[in-house]
C-alpha cells in the first residue's frame, strides 16, 4: 500500500521575506487575482505552508478583508478531488471562536483552482510571537494561560466532532484581536485533519517533524513499521510539545544537532525516556541524554503554576499507549487549573512574589497551607495584610470572597518570627554571550538572536527586582500602618478595660459602704440578750469584702502598669512616628530609569537582530555594507556590556541594599510586635480576671442580700411576738462580776448615734427601736437593689464600647482614646 506523506521541510515560513523568496516560482505574470466574489494580490502574501500560499484579499461587494488559501500547482494535482472536498467538509464542520472561520470556496478565475476564502488573523503565528527574541525562554504567564485556554477549547471542539488535526503545532496557531484588544489564538491549517473517533485508527502520515508522536516519527521519517495504524492520541503528543515549547521557548526533545540532522537520535530520545520525564536533550555528539521532569530554570512560570502544567505535560507527552493521558482527562485537567482563583502574596521575609493557585472553594486554612509549602513560614507565624490592615476573615469564607489581588497590590505576608527572613533570592537570568569583532553573516545572526534574547532576559528580572523594591515599600507602608492600627486598638481595648475597673471599684465600694452602715445597727443587735444567730452570721461577710477590695487594689496596680506600657508604645508609634523615621530606603530611584534603559537596549538589539538576518540571506555583501554590519556589531557588544553593568552594578545591588535595610526595619517592628502581643495577652487576662472578680462581687451581694432578707423576717417575727420585758430587746442588767458583751468580731464603727437603753427602759421606747431596726435593714435592701441597678449601667457601658471598638474609622485617622482619661486614683 502506498501512504501518502505531508511531512514538512521546515517549520513555516513566517518572516515576510522568506514567503516573498519562496512565493516567487508560484507567481505568473500578473499579481492580481480573483474570483466571483473576491480579489487578491499575490504580492499581498500571509504565510505559506506545505500545501500553499495564504494571501490577503477583499470582497469584491463590501470590501471586507479576508484571507485567502490558495493551493500550489504540485499540490493541488496531488490532491484528489476527495481529499480536497474532505478538508473542505471539515471546514464546514467547525465553528467555535478558537478555530479559524471558514466563509467560502470558490474557484480562482483563470487556473480554475479551488481557494478557501477564511477569517484573517492579522497578528502573525504563535510561531512568529515565539520567534521573537523577547520571547525566546517562553511566553509571560497570563500569556501562557491564555494560550493553554484557547488552544485547548479549539481541540475540544474538534474532539467533539470526531476530527484529528493531525498538524498542530505553533505555525498552525494564528493570532487576531478581539474588540477589547485581547489576543485570541485560533487553530488553523486543517489540511492534514481528518474525521476519526476515539477508538478509530489511521495510516496516513501528516505533521511537522518536531512536534510529530514517536510512533508517527518513525514510520513518517525513519521509513519504519510499515502499516502501522495510529489513533487521535497523536493530537495529545503534539499539544504536548507546544504547550512546552510556548511555557519554555525551545522544544522538548533536542539531539545534538538537531532533530532532522540526528533523526536517529530524536526517535531514541522520544522513545525511550523514562515515563513522567518531559524533556531529553543531548548536548554533545554521542553523549548522554539529560533528562527532566521539570520545566528548565529559564523558564519564567511561576512555582505553584509550573506544579500545575507540569503533570499535565508529563501526562500527554507519553509514548506509551497504556500511560498517555485520554483527551477526557486532558480537558478535565486543564479546565480545573483555568477555574482556579489566583491570589497574588509577596513574603516580606524572603522578598519574593508568589502566585497561589487555589480551588475556588477552598478556606484560609488551606491558603495558609499553601503559602507555608511556597515560602516556608509555619500558618501559625503568618500575618497577612492587605491595604494595611490584618488579613482575617471567618473560616468557612471561600477565597472567592477575599480582596481582588495583582502583582502591584498584593497581600504582604509578614512573620512573628525574625529567623523566618532570608536573603534575596535573584531569579535565573541568562547573560549575552562575549561579541567578536570577526565577521561571518552566517554566524553573526544567530549570535545577534541569542544576544537580544539575553538582554530581553535581564530586561524581565530587572523589571522584576524593581517591582520587588516596590513592594517591599508597600510592605513597610502597610506594616507602619498595621502597627498604629494595633495601638488604637490597644487603646480602646484599655478604655474598656478602665470601665470594667470603675465599674468593678464602684460596686464594691458601694456595696462596703452599705455594709458598715448596716453593721452599726447590727453591734445594737448583737448586743441584746435575745439576739438571732442569723445576725451573727453576717460578720462573716466582713473578711469577703476585705478580701474582694485587696484583689481589687492588685487589679488595678496591673492596669496602671499596662496603662505606662500603652502610653509608651503610643508616644513610639503615633506620636513620634519612630517606624518612619527610622526606616532607611537605599534602594533604587525613579530618576535612575533602569527600566527605561533596558527597554532602549532590547528593542535596539533586537533591530540589529533583524538587520543581521537579512544579511545572512544575502551571503555576501558590498564594501559599504559591511562596514554597516561591523558596526553594528560593534554597537550589539556595547549595548550587551553596558546592560550587563547595568544588571550587575546597579539593579541587583540596589535591590539587595534595600531588602537588607528593611530586614533591619521589620526585625525593628517585630520588637513593636512582640510588646503589642504581650500587651493584648495582659490586658485580656486583666479583662478575664476582672469579670471573675465582678462575678464573685456580685454572688456575695446576692448571698448578703438573701441573708439580710431573712434577718428581716426572722426580727418581724420577733416583734409580733408578746414578750416578757425580760425577753424584749435591750441591754440586760449585768451582774457585778458580768461584763459587757464584746463586739470586736464586728468591723469598727464610729460611734453610733444610738443611745443604750436603760433596764428601766419603758417598752413602748423598745418597741421604737425595733421600728429603726426594721427600717434600717429595709434602706440595707434597698440600697443592695441601688448596687445591682448600677452594675447593670456599667454593664451597659461596656457593650457600648464594644460596638465603639468595633466600627472600623473611615475618615482614615487614629483615635487616641487616652488623650481624654486621667490616671486611674485610688479613692
Amino acid at each position: 500500500m502506498r501512504y501518502r506523506r505531508r511531512i514538512m521541510g521546515r517549520n513555516e515560513y513566517d518572516n515576510k521575506t522568506d514567503i516573498m523568496i519562496a512565493h516567487q516560482a508560484h507567481s505568473n505574470s500578473s499579481t492580481l487575482k480573483n474570483t466571483a466574489s473576491y480579489v487578491w494580490s499575490t504580492a499581498d502574501v500571509l504565510g505559506q505552508g506545505a500545501t500553499g500560499f495564504v494571501f490577503k484579499g477583499r470582497s469584491k461587494k463590501t470590501g471586507h478583508e479576508y484571507a485567502i488559501k490558495v493551493f500550489n500547482s504540485l499540490n493541488f494535482v496531488a490532491r484528489t478531488p476527495d481529499v480536497r472536498k474532505r478538508e473542505f467538509d471539515v471546514l464546514q464542520k467547525v465553528n467555535h471562536p478558537n478555530i479559524v472561520r471558514l466563509y467560502n470556496i470558490e474557484e480562482e478565475s483563470s487556473t480554475k483552482q479551488d481557494v478557501i476564502v477564511m477569517e484573517l488573523c492579522t497578528a502573525g503565528s504563535l510561531f512568529s510571537m515565539l520567534d521573537d527574541p523577547e520571547n525566546m525562554y517562553g511566553l509571560h504567564e497570563s500569556e501562557f494561560k491564555r494560550v493553554l485556554q484557547h488552544i485547548t477549547a479549539g481541540m475540544k471542539h474538534l474532539h467533539d466532532k470526531g476530527i484529528v488535526h493531525r498538524d498542530l503545532k505553533p505555525g498552525n496557531i494564528m493570532r487576531t484581536y478581539s474588540d477589547d484588544g485581547s489576543t485570541i489564538y485560533k487553530l488553523t491549517d486543517f489540511g492534514a485533519a481528518r474525521e476519526l473517533s476515539d477508538n478509530e485508527q489511521f495510516m496516513s502520515l501528516y505533521g511537522t517533524e518536531e512536534y510529530l508522536h514517536p510512533d508517527i516519527y518513525e514510520r513518517a521519517v525513519l521509513r519504519k513499521q510499515a502499516g502501522k495504524k495510529f489513533c487521535s492520541t497523536v493530537d495529545l503528543w503534539s499539544m504536548g510539545v507546544t504547550f512546552y515549547h510556548v511555557a519554555t521557548g525551545q522544544l522538548p526533545f533536542r539531539p545534538y544537532g538537531g532533530a532532522r540532522r540526528n533523526k536517529e537520535m530524536m526517535h531514541k530520545i522520544t522513545t525511550e525516556k523514562p515515563s513522567g520525564v518531559i524533556s531529553g536533550v543531548q548536548h554533545s555528539e554521542l553523549g548522554n541524554i539529560e533528562w527532566s521532569r521539570e520545566l528548565p530554570k529559564t523558564c519564567r512560570l511561576s512555582q505553584s503554576f509550573k506544579s500545575l502544567i507540569t503533570p499535565v505535560l508529563s501526562g500527554i507527552l507519553e509514548c506509551n499507549p497504556m500511560k498517555i493521558w485520554t483527551f477526557d482527562r486532558y480537558f478535565s485537567e486543564v479546565e480545573d487549573i483555568l477555574n482556579k482563583t489566583v491570589i497574588n502574596v509577596f513574603s516580606v521575609p524572603s522578598a519574593m512574589l508568589h502566585k497561589i493557585y487555589i480551588s475556588p472553594e477552598k478556606t484560609l486554612v488551606n491558603l495558609k497551607e499553601h503559602i507555608a509549602e511556597l515560602a516556608d513560614i509555619r500558618s501559625s507565624r503568618q500575618i497577612m495584610l492587605y491595604d494595611g490592615v490584618q488579613f482575617e476573615t471567618d473560616t468557612f469564607t471561600p477565597v472567592t470572597q477575599y480582596p481582588v489581588t495583582t502583582e502591584e497590590r498584593p497581600f504582604v505576608l509578614l512573620t512573628s518570627d525574625v529567623t523566618d527572613f532570608q536573603t534575596l533570592p535573584i531569579p535565573h537570568t541568562c547573560k549575552p554571550p562575549k561579541v567578536k569583532s570577526s565577521l561571518s553573516l552566517e554566524n553573526d545572526a544567530s549570535l545577534a538572536k541569542v544576544c537580544s534574547s539575553t538582554l530581553f532576559d535581564i530586561r524581565k528580572t530587572v523589571s522584576y527586582l524593581l517591582l520587588v523594591e516596590s513592594l517591599i515599600r508597600l510592605g513597610v507602608k502597610w506594616t507602619e500602618s498595621y502597627l498604629k492600627r494595633r495601638v488604637v486598638a490597644i487603646q480602646l481595648m484599655r478604655s474598656e478595660l478602665k470601665t470594667k475597673v470603675d465599674c468593678l471599684k464602684t460596686s464594691l465600694e458601694i456595696f462596703e459602704e452599705h455594709y458598715q452602715r448596716e453593721t452599726s445597727l447590727l453591734r445594737v443587735i448583737a448586743m441584746m440578750l435575745t439576739t438571732p444567730p442569723e445576725v451573727n452570721e453576717l460578720k462573716m461577710y466582713f473578711t469577703q469584702i476585705t478580701e474582694k477590695a485587696k484583689n481589687l487594689r492588685q487589679i488595678r496596680n496591673e492596669f496602671e502598669q499596662v496603662t505606662v506600657q500603652v502610653q509608651n508604645l503610643d508616644r513610639a508609634i503615633i506620636q513620634d512616628e519612630t517606624p518612619r523615621r527610622v526606616f532607611v530606603d537605599e534602594g533604587s530611584r525613579s530618576n535612575d530609569r533602569l527600566e527605561e534603559k533596558m527597554k532602549v537596549s532590547s528593542e535596539r538589539s533586537r533591530d540589529i537582530c533583524k538587520l543581521f538576518k537579512q544579511h545572512k540571506r544575502y551571503k555576501r555583501q558590498a564594501f559599504a555594507e559591511d562596514h554597516v554590519h561591523k558596526f553594528e556589531k560593534q554597537k550589539l557588544s556595547e549595548i550587551c556590556e553596558n546592560s550587563v553593568t547595568l544588571f550587575t552594578d546597579q539593579s541587583v545591588p540596589k535591590c539587595k541594599r534595600l531588602h537588607r535595610e528593611s530586614t533591619a526595619w521589620f526585625g525593628h517592628m517585630s520588637g513593636y510586635q512582640r510588646q503589642l502581643f504581650n500587651l493584648e495577652k495582659n490586658m485580656t487576662r486583666l479583662c478575664e480576671k476582672c469579670k471573675r472578680q465582678e462575678e464573685a462581687v456580685g454572688d456575695l451581694q446576692r448571698v448578703y442580700r438573701d441573708k439580710l432578707s431573712i434577718v428581716e423576717a426572722v426580727l418581724k417575727e420577733n416583734a409580733a411576738r408578746p414578750q416578757n420585758p425580760s425577753s424584749l430587746p435591750g441591754v440586760p442588767v449585768l451582774a457585778a462580776d458580768q461584763t459587757k458583751p464584746s463586739a470586736a468580731s464586728w468591723p469598727s464603727q464610729p460611734p453610733s448615734t444610738l443611745g443604750v437603753a436603760s433596764g428601766k427602759t419603758s417598752r413602748s421606747h423598745r418597741h421604737r427601736q425595733l421600728r429603726e431596726l426594721r427600717k434600717g435593714l429595709q434602706d440595707a435592701k434597698n440600697s443592695l437593689i441601688e448596687v445591682q441597678s448600677e452594675v447593670e449601667n456599667g454593664s451597659e457601658i461596656l457593650k457600648r464600647l464594644g460596638s465603639i471598638a468595633a466600627t472600623p474609622h473611615t475618615n482614615g485617622s487614629l483615635a487616641h482614646p487616652m488623650a481624654g482619661d486621667d490616671a486611674p486614683t485610688n479613692r
